[in-house]
């Protein structure tokens, strides 16, 4: 049994009805404060003159210890509505008083009694000091006067005053309120009446209906405004009749157990069936065995949500044949209201795409284990070659060494010319095999990352080559640089390779000057180093080849070098995540370029996979 609806004429008595106890208790919150307040102030008032009074009247007998006459005083003072005690103290011990008990009976108290515990009703005032003046003038203090009031006078005056204005209220509220339902009753209940009778018959499928224009002049325009809205609704329900049927998408309307109540044309397009077919059948009944299981399990998630779902599943067609649908699903009540769009193509093209990517992962896959491998031979064949070369070197170097100190008095000018010749490119050639045995073992050292004082390593690297400067001029220009994450090894590596460079390019020049320093990089964690001279410099047509293995922009009859210097500063770098390069100018000096990461925590290794991928 549903809810009872509560007519408009019903809800009008239920308002006035919650009116009346709101006016009634305002009206009752009202007279309880300003009354209340006004018997506070004269309760307030009243004490304060007994207590005047009191300390006055009690201050002889009191001096001159004489308890009958103060009790008498205190009796008489007791008959005050607003006293439930008064009590005199002396040294904090009762001397006298009197008490009001619940039911009204006063009870004198002796100063016999002052050993037994006394209770005394109401609220304690603070003590008020008792004085007497004797007669030289001198004020002696004899003890403190304690009243004990009640408000009790007061809530009986207020609980009076309340219940007079709530009968007023009540009586006038009422009056109103029979006036307000007899016109109600005569100028709206018939003629809305009439009108709520018209929209449940719509409501319930007979939209062509429309109201008697009657009544006071609100409810015909309510009437005509009516007819409005049914004459638009109507227009609504065609305008959605033709957007149903002219959808490129599969719509249907059904139950919550899935059967079809109606369908647009799109469906015999799509799938062959007649509309005739499908209305009155369960959508279950084309699904895809497969597929039964979860669209039954989202079905059951609708019932659960009133939101927009959406779901794939395989539809029947009338030939037998299955397509991919994507289902939109709203539902409303006892009923379903979806949308199904057909995606068989793009399910067919996402197959494809997938099976194309799966192909091209397992290509890459295997080019990439290729390459790895190819790398990893490459690196030993590298480390293999340079370590085999150094004994066959040490030979000749050591029999190149024998024909020196033995035979060079009995060549002939240009014998001796060939031996010098030979005895220099074997220095040259043992360079290359270290360098070459150095650039392997770069990218196969573990990377041991750690904080780095960038000043400190300077210094450190200077102080090595103080050979090469001591015995030149060279104007200096380091700035302070701040901490890095790197390791240091590689990083001195780094640094020793370009001072070094620097200190080479320069030294066909007079008054050599060569900077160290550091700029912010592209992001807060990123730092700039930079190792700039004004040597012979570079053309920066060729700067690509700077860092390449064996790759020389110079004479090595002007400049000694492998080439294999910078490329290993390219390896380090781009080890710790970072980039190196560099500008140039002929005979204008260079600048050498390289960033590094501030990291508080030691970084991730990069692997030599990635190393090989920046050569």
């Amino acid at each position: 049994m549903g809810k009872k609806e509560f007519t408009i004429y019903e809800r009008v008595i239920l308002v006035q009805l919650v009116v009346i106890v709101l006016i009634m208790a305002v009206n009752v919150f009202i007279t309880y404060r300003i009354n209340w307040s006004r018997e506070i102030s004269r309760m307030t008032m009243e004490i304060g003159q007994v207590s005047r009074r009191l300390s006055s009247q009690i201050s002889i007998p009191f001096w001159i210890l004489n308890e009958n006459e103060t009790q008498k005083i205190l009796l008489q003072e007791i008959k005050n509505p607003y006293l439930a005690g008064i009590a005199i103290m002396q040294d904090e011990v009762l001397w006298t008083g009197v008490t009001v008990n619940q039911e009204g009976t006063v009870k004198e108290l002796s100063g016999a009694e002052k050993n037994v515990p006394v209770t005394f009703y109401g609220t304690e005032m603070p003590p008020i000091k008792v004085f007497h003046t004797d007669n030289r003038g001198k004020a002696w203090e004899l003890g403190d006067l304690v009243l004990y009031t009640t408000d009790t006078p007061v809530k009986k005056i207020v609980a009076s005053l309340l219940w007079q204005a709530v009968i007023q209220t009540i009586a006038l509220i009422i009056g109103l309120n029979i006036l307000t339902i007899v016109l109600l009753y005569m100028f709206l209940n018939k003629p809305l009446k009439q009108i709520t009778n018209t929209a449940r018959r719509i409501g319930d499928g007979e939209i062509d209906l429309q109201v008697e224009v009657t009544g006071t002049r609100e409810i015909k325009t309510l009437a005509t405004a009516f007819n409005k809205m049914t004459s638009r609704l109507r227009e609504s329900i065609a305008e959605l009749d033709r957007y149903f049927t002219n959808s490129l998408d599969l719509l249907c309307i059904a139950d919550t157990k899935g059967v079809f109540r109606k369908l647009n044309m799109e469906w015999e397009s799509t799938l062959g069936y007649s509309i005739a077919d499908l209305i009155g059948r369960s959508f279950l009944d084309f699904v895809h065995n497969e597929d039964i299981d979860r669209t039954l399990a989202e079905l059951q998630n609708l019932d659960k949500n009133e939101s927009p779902h959406n779901f794939v599943n395989r539809f029947r067609q009338k030939d037998g044949t299955y397509r991919w649908l994507e289902w939109r699903s709203f539902p409303y009540g006892n009923i379903i209201y979806a949308v199904a769009r057909d995606i068989t193509a793009r399910v067919w093209n996402e197959n494809e795409m997938r099976q194309m990517n799966e192909e091209l992962e397992q290509k890459v896959t295997r080019r990439t284990e290729s390459l790895l491998m190819i790398n990893r031979e490459l690196e030993s064949f590298s480390y293999s070659v340079s370590h085999d070369l150094r004994s066959p070197l040490r030979h000749i170097i050591g029999f190149i060494n024998l024909l020196e100190s033995e035979c060079r008095p009995v060549l002939s000018d240009k014998g001796k010319h060939y031996l010098d010749v030979i005895a220099n490119s074997s220095k040259k050639m043992g360079l290359l095999i270290d360098q070459l045995l150095e650039l392997s073992r770069t990218g196969r050292l573990e990377l041991k990352k750690t904080r780095v004082d960038m000043n400190a390593l300077v210094r450190e690297v200077l102080n090595e080559l103080s050979d090469v400067t001591s015995k030149r001029t060279i104007s200096w220009v380091i700035d302070d640089l701040p901490e890095t994450s790197a390791d240091p090894l590689m990083l001195q590596a780094v640094l020793t390779n370009l001072i070094g460079n620097a200190l080479k390019f320069t030294r066909t020049g007079e008054n050599a000057r060569i900077q160290i320093s550091s700029l912010p990089g592209d992001n807060k964690n990123q730092t700039v180093y930079f190792v700039k001279d004004n040597g012979v410099g570079f053309d920066m047509k060729y700067q690509d080849k700077l860092f390449g293995v064996f790759q020389r922009l110079h004479s090595s009859d002007n400049f000694e070098g492998t080439g294999i210097g910078l490329a290993n500063v390219h390896r380090i770098i781009s080890r710790h995540g970072g980039k190196v390069w560099a500008e140039g100018e002929i005979d204008n000096g260079a600048t050498f370029y390289f960033s590094l990461l501030n990291e508080s925590k030691t970084d991730t290794d990069f692997t030599l996979q990635r190393d090989n991928s920046h050569e």
